[in-house]
């Protein structure tokens, strides 16, 4: 129920929960309820990670961290200081988001008692995306050892052209809806554009604006 809602799949509805028009469109006309169709696994990391009103873990590390790695006992330190006083949480309640993020997107997946799967140790479908790589135990600030990862900076042509448009469109209603251009910075730097979102290189995401025209019918095209 939880993540239905961020993912913007489910609404409360007088204390029933509904199907969105988003969630009728995977369950129904995509048909794939049970997150078979990893464009479906893309599309969900886009709503976490554009969702302001998800864990905010999802769009400060998607849009705001810089670093070349990532790491807990870094992140609870910059994201200290960056909440400041606005919010209101231990450290403990951080690192548990922390955590919950690298689960969501790093396999630690491992049989409990009598070789049984549990809820708690089964992978989330978004592993399959690989966004986090490098995994390697590394010493932190305290020299204590913890898990270092990297973003997948790499290109991602398991992006469609079409999700890829559809998330452009969703940036652009949501950046800057009465403008009729867009630059290609703000596509790429901004924070909730796609480029952001999806770690995808310059050079791949001017070659997706180029082809963009085919894909819309000429809703939208680009002019270097």
């Amino acid at each position: 129920r939880f993540w239905g809602q961020q993912t913007g799949i489910i609404e409360a509805i007088e204390k029933e929960y509904h199907l969105t028009s988003l969630g009728k469109i995977v369950f129904d006309i995509a048909g794939d309820p049970y997150l078979e169709n990893e464009q479906t696994l893309w599309l969900l990391h886009w709503q976490l990670s554009t969702n302001p009103a998800a864990l905010y873990i999802w769009p400060y590390l998607m849009n705001f961290w810089h670093e070349p790695e990532l790491m807990s006992s870094t992140i609870l330190k910059s994201l200290k200081r960056e909440l400041c006083d606005n919010v209101k949480l231990s450290d403990s309640s951080l690192s548990s988001m922390i955590s919950v993020f690298f689960h969501t997107y790093s396999s630690t997946e491992k049989k409990g008692k009598d070789n049984a799967f549990t809820e708690d140790n089964r992978d989330s479908p978004l592993v399959l995306l690989h966004l986090l790589e490098n995994e390697r135990y590394k010493s932190s600030y305290d020299n204590k050892p913890e898990m270092a990862y990297q973003f997948r900076r790499s290109s991602k042509p398991e992006i469609s052209q079409r999700l890829f448009a559809y998330t452009l469109i969703n940036f652009w209603q949501k950046h800057a809806p009465d403008e009729k251009t867009l630059s290609f910075n703000e596509i790429i730097r901004s924070a909730g554009a796609p480029g952001h979102i999806f770690k995808i290189p310059e050079d791949e995401l001017k070659r997706r604006l180029e082809e963009i025209a085919e894909v819309t019918s000429g809703l939208l095209t680009y002019s270097s």
